[in-house]
């Protein structure tokens, strides 16, 4: 991927606004005017110097490259949080953990920080470390489960990939996420992969997801250096988007959108680095759109979204020119692939989102008409977020809201040099404050959590143009500042997108609690399943349990989303009922897992099964015991396994009638 760099003028004015016109250099689609780098920008962020000249009137730079102790300290940022995730599965308190973890954060982040924000650092050290950094914080995930899927989404995803392998198809049925059948993008590039390299599929994995970390932030710092016209600028923009609340946690994660969205930003760079007018020209960016298309619903619909507002800013502050064509025709063909593939027999997207939007809506209904909602600052079991970690995601939301009303005020140029993408750019920056806001339920704070990744692309350009613009960070003393409000900002803004604090690393065992409800009993459950049990069998299971039973033991567990059932009653009922026998024959189930550590504690992400639960809302003491062994005395019912935590029960007698 080509990025502009190097230094065409350390002195040039900026020149004035004109239509598009393809030449030997290229032509940038809603970037005009088109400007050398490191020369006024779009922003008005000033100019960039060459080595040796001075800086805020300072001695320029010498020439002298950091990058080599960063990348060390870096290093050391990844082996404490290894030594955090050791300290956690050998079940040392999370207290003590937290200390090696958040160090560990603190040596990837704030050197590299310190360096791209600090005026004097050569273009190409600046440019090595945005990309390091990305890499670096995905390693620190990786750290915490090297080998096994652990989180909802990517055991959900890793099912996908499972019914691939086996069924040598596409579009197979998977229970746990129907929707992502439909958009297997990520699990054909994982397969890919694997069938050239002969890794397993939790290396393989990582391989796409760290290329496509590189692709996005290539792609990103490219758009922001056609948009501002400097490198630097592009850089410290890249630099507030790995502070997005979703950028460590969930876009590091093995799901649809970690590829969809580097997807995304690249078909955006493809359509600003184009080269002339007519339809070969946009033939790279529209075969990005179509791969965003089958890789994640979303995404695409946001993407082709954001096409139809440049192009109708394109068309007003400019008027009809080749770009407002080559965009409205990238918008069609949008509309088209994303309808065509949504329509496409088999794709239960629709339901799916409709389903998340009649949740949300409902749990804001109850929130406003002052129904029962979970408290600020703690999870399904009462666990609140220790004080530090509220103040530091406290302070890093008014630090971000704070700085961008002078960053807008800043970035007024854009309406006066009519840069279309700038000004859409910046307009989705300012939305930031919906993400916060969002969090007045679970479910729209899973919403709004993540948008992140889509708004924190203007919020990065605002607030990246307006600290290389006004702060004087070839000075030590507001370098420093800048460095400590930004590292706070990533601190904060990660506890926000993060969950509850049990969940960044591991540790024991805990009550539904996704990535630490995932252990030794429940895996060798799964295993003995995907060994023993005819594959295929309809299994009712816990949130956990049925994860692990279809990721796994490559079965069909039972849901209410993916089967309309809500069959709760059987695993969380206090007695066994002639209505559990009518929903073990309505679901066709074959098999019970029960996990009777249930009854130990609440569940930290406030169910055991799924939203709706029998006995979930307002939801005070632990399942019974005795709700989760009734099924032992029924008859016709047969245990078939028992490892003294995960209890399978064979109910096909029940299911058949007899």
């Amino acid at each position: 991927m080509a990025i502009p760099a190097g230094r065409t003028s350390t002195s040039g004015a900026a020149p004035t606004a004109g239509s598009a016109t393809a030449g030997a250099s290229g032509v940038a689609v809603g970037a005009e005017p088109q400007l050398p780098l490191d020369t006024p920008d779009a922003l008005g962020t000033g100019i960039e110097p060459a080595p040796g000249a001075a800086v805020d009137g300072e001695p320029g730079p010498s020439g002298r490259t950091l990058t080599g102790p960063v990348t060390l300290l870096m290093a050391l940022g990844l082996l404490s949080v290894a030594w955090a995730a050791s300290r956690g599965r050998a079940g040392d308190p999370i207290s003590s953990t937290e200390v090696f973890y958040w160090a560990g954060l603190g040596l990837v982040f704030l050197p590299v920080a310190a360096r791209v924000l600090w005026g004097r650092t050569p273009a190409r050290e600046r440019l090595v470390l945005s990309v390091l950094l990305p890499l670096a914080l995905l390693g620190t995930r990786a750290l915490l489960y090297p080998t096994q899927f652990v989180f909802h989404d990517e055991l959900a995803h890793a099912n996908t990939l499972r019914v691939i392998q086996n069924t040598g198809h596409l579009f197979g049925v998977n229970a746990l996420l129907p929707a992502s059948s439909s958009y297997p993008g990520l699990e054909i590039a994982t397969s890919a992969v694997e069938a050239l390299t002969g890794l397993p599929d939790r290396p393989s994995a990582l391989v796409v997801i760290a290329v496509a970390r590189i692709v996005m932030t290539l792609a990103l710092i490219g758009v922001m250096a056609r948009v501002s016209g400097s490198m630097r600028v592009a850089c410290v923009a890249a630099l507030v988007y790995t502070c997005n609340p979703q950028y460590l946690f969930f876009n590091s994660q093995y799901s649809y959108q970690t590829l969809s969205l580097p997807l995304a930003i690249l078909t955006v760079y493809l359509i600003v680095t184009r080269r002339g007018t007519g339809w070969r020209a946009a033939a790279p960016a529209a075969f990005a759109l179509a791969s965003v298309v089958v890789t994640h619903h979303l995404t695409a619909m946001l993407l082709v979204g954001a096409l139809a507002v440049w192009c109708v800013l394109e068309a007003t502050l400019r008027g009809r020119t080749p770009d407002s064509k080559a965009l409205a025709w990238l918008t069609g063909l949008g509309v088209l692939l994303v309808v065509a593939w949504a329509v496409r027999p088999g794709n239960t997207v629709t339901s799916y989102l409709g389903a998340i939007a009649e949740n949300s809506a409902s749990e804001v209904s109850s929130r406003v008409q002052g129904g029962e909602s979970r408290e600020l600052f703690s999870d399904g079991s009462g666990e609140t977020t220790p004080q530090w970690q509220q103040a530091a995601l406290v302070a890093s939301l008014g630090l971000i809201c704070a700085a961008l009303l002078p960053a807008l005020w800043h970035a007024r140029t854009v309406w006066r040099r009519r840069v279309a993408l700038a000004v859409f750019l910046c307009g989705i920056g300012a939305l930031y404050p919906i993400i916060p806001a969002g969090h007045i339920t679970p479910a729209t704070s899973e919403v709004t959590d993540r948008s992140s990744g889509f708004l924190f692309v203007g919020t990065g350009l605002l607030l990246g143009s307006w600290l290389v613009a006004r702060w004087r960070l070839a000075r030590w003393a507001p370098a420093i500042v800048a460095t400590l409000l930004v590292g706070v900002v990533f601190v904060g803004q990660t506890i926000l997108g993060s969950g509850p604090r049990w969940s960044r690393v591991p540790g024991p065992y805990l009550v539904s609690a996704d990535s630490r409800s995932v252990d030794a009993d429940n895996i060798a459950a799964a295993r003995w399943e995907a060994r023993n049990l005819p594959p295929g069998e309809r299994v009712l299971a816990d949130r956990v349990g049925r994860l692990l039973a279809g990721a796994i033991g490559g079965h069909h567990p039972v849901t209410h989303l993916g089967d309309r059932i809500d069959a709760s009653q059987v695993l969380l009922g206090p007695e066994f009922t002639d209505r559990d026998r009518e929903l073990i024959r309505q679901g066709r189930i074959a098999y019970v897992v029960v996990d009777l550590r249930d009854a130990t504690g609440l569940p930290r992400i406030g169910v055991y099964y799924e939203n709706g639960e029998l006995g979930g809302e307002g939801r005070t003491e632990p399942v019974e015991r005795s709700a989760l062994t009734k099924l032992a005395a029924v008859r016709g019912v047969q245990r078939v396994y028992d490892n003294g935590s995960i209890v399978i029960y064979d109910v096909r007698a029940i299911r058949d009638g007899d």
